[in-house]
């Protein structure tokens, strides 16, 4: 396990306990907009596969079950156990019965079955290679299969939102990239993408083609 990830592990773990109250601190106490932004864009699984990479302790699983239903397997997972334990212990006082959590990451997770849609929720800019994840979670995905990545993304064209997104980086560890947006035009179909709070967080969907597309990323 790289440097990186082993200090994203012990960072997570030793963050468990306060994760939710750091979260509203760093998304501006706007968390509960951001995750219902994202069950919106998220389309329906009908007897489908999700998973969240960077699921923590669970604390967007609420916005999605109701949107997937009961038919549809979620999948929660993250790098530090104490997030996992955390997880699962939610998972079986709300009585998810369609919910599972696996301490993992995106860099090493093999699921059974390709996935109906993968998860990114203010985890993957916190993550240790972004380009790998990108590439790994595209790999996973069915064609047609739905990418989801909520994060700050700095675009040069919003300076203002830029200097934000530096200011609150360092409290969760994350390290800002354009490359989702970048990722999602060279090599998957239908990119959309929504702002919220200036461009101080970039909702992107997108999807993997239905045939291969040519050239390098």
């Amino acid at each position: 396990m790289s440097e990186r990830r082993l200090s994203n592990r012990a960072r997570y773990n030793a963050l468990a306990g306060a994760y939710e109250v750091l979260l509203r601190l760093a998304s501006l106490g706007q968390v509960d907009r951001l995750y219902r932004a994202i069950a919106d864009a998220l389309d329906p699984l009908p007897g489908g596969t999700l998973v969240e990479f960077g699921c923590g302790p669970a604390t967007l699983t609420p916005y999605l079950v109701p949107k997937v239903g009961c038919a549809a397997t979620i999948i929660g997972i993250d790098i530090a156990e104490k997030m996992i334990g955390r997880a699962r212990r939610k998972a079986e006082r709300l009585g998810w019965h369609n919910v599972r959590f696996e301490r993992g990451d995106a860099l090493d997770y093999a699921p059974a079955s390709p996935l109906d849609a993968v998860v990114f929720c203010l985890s993957l800019s916190t993550m240790s290679d972004c380009d790998r994840c990108l590439e790994q979670a595209s790999s996973m995905l069915r064609p047609g299969g739905q990418l989801l990545i909520l994060d700050s993304i700095p675009e040069r064209s919003r300076p203002f939102a830029n200097l934000l997104i530096q200011l609150k980086a360092p409290l969760v560890g994350a390290r800002p990239t354009a490359r989702p947006l970048e990722f999602a035009s060279a090599r998957l179909e239908g990119a959309r993408v929504r702002r919220l709070f200036g461009g101080v967080y970039s909702l992107l969907s997108a999807r993997k083609p239905r045939t291969t597309l040519r050239g390098a990323w």
